[in-house]
């Protein structure tokens, strides 16, 4: 296991000084982590994912060792599901908002599609 912190970190456009500052650990231990030097607590992983909008998998590069487990890559998967949660956890907060909000939004027009569906035909039509 190869901790990502520094890849996702430098993603992120902070600093080693600023990344310390958030977690509430000093510039010498983050930099001790992003060499493989010691190894963070569970509690600091958790820190670290949520300050940088990452899973622990990505954190720890699971999904580097195992690339078949990543979102969207599961058989029968949707190709597209993995790339909207790629962008939803690589945008900022703002951006992540207005994700939700056209999801949201294309999510009730699907719902109100299939209700004028279903009131004009009397027949609950099945989707894929």
């Amino acid at each position: 296991m190869k901790l990502q912190l520094k890849r996702i970190r430098k993603e992120k456009k902070l600093s080693q000084t600023q990344l310390a500052n958030m977690v509430g650990a000093n510039l010498r231990t983050i930099g001790a982590w992003e060499r493989g030097e010691t190894m963070m607590s569970i509690e600091q992983l958790c820190r670290c994912c949520e300050i940088l909008g990452a899973t622990p998998n990505e954190m720890t590069g699971w999904y580097i060792e195992h690339p078949e487990d990543a979102p969207g890559t599961a058989a029968g998967a949707d190709p597209y599901e993995g790339e909207l949660v790629e962008c939803y956890r690589a945008a900022t907060a703002e951006g992540r908002a207005n994700i939700l909000g056209n999801a949201r939004g294309q999510r009730e027009l699907s719902l109100k599609t299939a209700e004028r569906s279903v009131n004009e035909t009397g027949i609950e039509e099945m989707s894929a």
